[in-house]
C-alpha cells in the first residue's frame, strides 16, 4: 500500500495526524505531490518531519505549484495578490535547509515517472508542460 501526500502547506498538526493514521497501514512507500510549504506558519518544521523521518520510504516527489514559485522567484502565477504576498512570505523564511531539500529531492519537472509494483507509473502537477500520456488525445494536437 501507498500513501500519497500533497497540498501540506506548512501545516504541521495535520501533517502529524496523517502520519499518525499511516501507523495503522503496511505502508511500502510514499508519493508526494508537492505544496508541502506556504500558506501554514510551519513550513520548515514540515519539510524537517519529511526529510528526518519519512524520506526513506519516499518514492516520488515532485514539485507543486508553491514550491515551483517560490524556489524560482516567480510570484505572479497566484489567482490573488495575497497568495503571492504570502509566498513571499514564506521565501524569506525558509531555512537553507529546506531550500536545500526541495531543491535536491524534488523533482522540479512537474512530472516524475518510475515504477511501482512492475507498472509504469507517473505523477505529475498543473505546471507540466509536456503531454503526460504520449499517444492520447491531448499528445495528438
Amino acid at each position: 500500500m501507498y500513501a500519497i501526500l500533497s497540498d501540506i502547506h506548512g501545516n504541521m498538526t495535520a501533517l502529524e495526524r496523517v502520519v499518525e493514521d499511516m501507523r495503522f497501514f503496511e505502508i511500502d512507500g510514499i508519493i508526494l505531490l508537492g505544496d508541502l510549504i506556504d500558506y501554514g506558519m510551519q513550513s520548515n518544521e514540515v519539510v524537517e518531519y519529511i526529510r528526518l523521518r519519512l524520506q526513506d520510504k519516499v518514492i516520488c516527489s515532485i514539485w507543486g505549484n508553491h514550491e515551483r514559485a517560490i524556489l524560482t522567484s516567480d510570484f505572479g502565477r497566484f489567482s490573488s495578490r495575497r497568495g503571492a504576498e504570502c509566498a513571499r512570505h514564506t521565501a524569506s523564511r525558509l531555512s537553507g535547509e529546506t531550500r536545500r531539500y526541495l531543491s535536491e529531492k524534488m523533482n522540479h519537472e512537474g512530472l516524475y515517472e518510475f515504477e511501482l509494483g512492475g507498472q509504469k507509473s507517473s505523477c505529475c502537477t498543473w505546471f507540466t508542460r509536456r503531454p503526460v500520456l504520449e499517444g492520447s488525445r491531448a499528445g495528438k494536437r
